[in-house]
């Protein structure tokens, strides 16, 4: 059985779903998932996670993520990327300069609309089903990140660029708002993810490759639960371990992590044995309200 992490190079053309699958023949298990979705259109980095693993989910998903994006000028798509239908064309041809302004420009936090082919749920239906059946509507507002953009080309209709997002924010809705900044509109032609968290796309391996692997090989591959999280760390003694297995945190343990307290930031700490090094517990701090056990892993 396996338990942690794998990284894997997603190709175009395949859902984060259609990759889950694939690696679920592949590793022989249905215990699979992954940390943070990736459009059929885009490559990259795509975070699985195995076992036990899949309990880390939710704390990897919400690891800052950087991409690889080409931007078309010149037209906009209802995808906003360039697998949709053009909805709108502009010949103006903004200057390098005003490019450079108008990264400079939505560089940090916005509140913006989610996409409308994008996979958040409005009443129970997610937003690419709703857009599928022809009925557009409003979407909801989303504070949205980008930090560290850098413009590696400018050509004539086409810009790359390399940036950070947080959680929840929406390469296609960026680049849709800079078409607009810079006078004219703009698509997503390609994209790629080159990080997420700690782990690197340098470090994945793609569905082909993995596919001709042993099980030793592949074993190989896995990172372990304790080593892929960018939290503080804890060790404890196999009596505390006893009592945080029956849903208790004992005043020991307790007292480590209210040294680490900041009463006004939630944070996470995560709990190994001490004799083992193995990956025990996840402990969710939670301002003004005190310690949970967020995740208990056995493997």
């Amino acid at each position: 059985m396996y338990h942690g992490v794998l990284l894997v190079d997603k190709p175009s053309g395949l859902t984060s779903h259609d990759v889950v699958a694939r690696l679920r023949k592949i590793l022989k298990t249905k215990e699979v998932g992954h940390c943070g979705t990736l459009d059929p259109l885009a490559t990259g980095l795509l975070v699985a996670v195995l076992g036990e693993g899949t309990k880390l989910s939710p704390y990897l998903s919400d690891q800052e993520k950087q991409y690889a994006v080409e931007v078309r000028l010149g037209f906009q798509t209802d995808t906003l990327d360039i697998t949709g239908k053009v909805v709108e064309t502009c010949d103006v041809k903004p200057s390098k300069e005003k490019i450079v302004e108008g990264v400079k420009s939505l560089t940090g936090t916005f509140d913006w609309p989610v996409p409308m082919y994008s996979a958040a749920k409005v009443n129970g239906k997610k937003l690419y089903e709703l857009a599928r059946e022809g009925r557009v509507i409003d979407t909801p507002k989303k504070q949205m990140s980008f930090t560290n953009i850098n413009i590696q080309d400018i050509s004539d209709d086409r810009i790359d660029l390399i940036f950070d997002l947080s959680k929840g924010s929406f390469v296609r809705t960026w680049v849709d708002f800079f078409g607009y900044e810079v006078g004219t509109r703009a698509t997503v032609s390609q994209l790629r993810r080159l990080t997420s968290g700690i782990f690197n796309v340098a470090q994945a391996k793609t569905l082909s490759e993995l596919e001709l692997m042993s099980e030793s090989e592949l074993q190989n591959l896995i990172h372990d639960p304790s080593s892929v999280l960018m939290t503080r760390s804890l060790y404890i003694d196999e009596n505390d371990e006893r009592k945080l297995r029956n849903g208790l945190i004992s005043f020991e343990l307790k007292n480590k992590l209210i040294s680490a307290i900041n009463d006004e930031v939630q944070f996470s700490a995560q709990v190994l044995s001490r004799s083992s090094k193995k990956l025990i517990a996840l402990l969710d701090f939670i301002p003004y309200k005190g310690f949970k056990i967020g995740r208990i892993l056995n493997y």
